[in-house]
């Protein structure tokens, strides 16, 4: 007794399981009846056929991409390492601002082993606040804010984002309430104010 002959969705979607010849044997020859039944069959077999070879032709890489990247990364160990254009161009600006702030240092007194150096600018003001300003602050507005409550930098940014700051010469001591006020009413632009130490 012969099986229900296969409905033409069926067999178009085992045409290409038949071309490449993984079909189960009970499959296989259900299908060599339908193609017995129905002649024009043949066609789609043929296009399937055809299919396949131009695929296998053209679509199979010599080397597997996985080849190539090993390829390129052999390369580039073998090659000398050098650093990246921006690294070479930020140490050598390192290298200019190391220069001109060794300019800026006076040596006195080469005589006198008592009397060291003194900086050029001056003598620079203690430290009243350590600040860390948002990330998302503009420098323009950390500058007006500092501008306005007459407030200088001393030191800083540190390498966690720390700034100190302290009063121009000019201020009294009368304005360091009100300057740290307004340092902490700038939330804006001032994360954290402190007073230093």
């Amino acid at each position: 007794m012969n099986p229900a002959p296969f409905d033409k969705a069926k067999i178009a979607e085992l045409v290409p399981f038949w071309v490449n010849g993984s079909l189960t044997d009970e499959e296989a020859e259900a299908l060599a009846r339908e193609f017995e039944r129905d002649p024009a069959l043949h066609a789609q077999v043929q296009a399937a056929r055809q299919l396949r070879a131009l695929m296998r032709a053209s679509a199979l890489p010599e080397r597997s991409p996985g080849d190539f990247g090993l390829a390129r990364l052999r390369r580039a160990v073998a090659e000398k390492p050098r650093a990246p254009a921006s690294l070479r161009q930020s140490a050598a600006a390192a290298a200019v601002a190391a220069a001109v702030t060794a300019g800026g240092f006076t040596l006195v007194g080469w005589g006198s082993p008592d009397e060291g150096y003194t900086q050029a600018s001056g003598p620079q003001p203690a430290a009243v606040f350590t600040v860390s300003v948002r990330d998302a602050a503009s420098q323009a507005a950390f500058a007006d804010l500092l501008l306005a409550n007459a407030l200088t930098i001393v030191d800083g940014p540190s390498a966690l984002g720390f700034y100190r700051l302290a009063l121009v010469a000019e201020a009294a001591d009368s304005d360091i309430d009100a300057a740290r006020a307004a340092l902490e009413h700038a939330s804006d632009v001032v994360e954290l104010v402190e007073t230093a130490e």
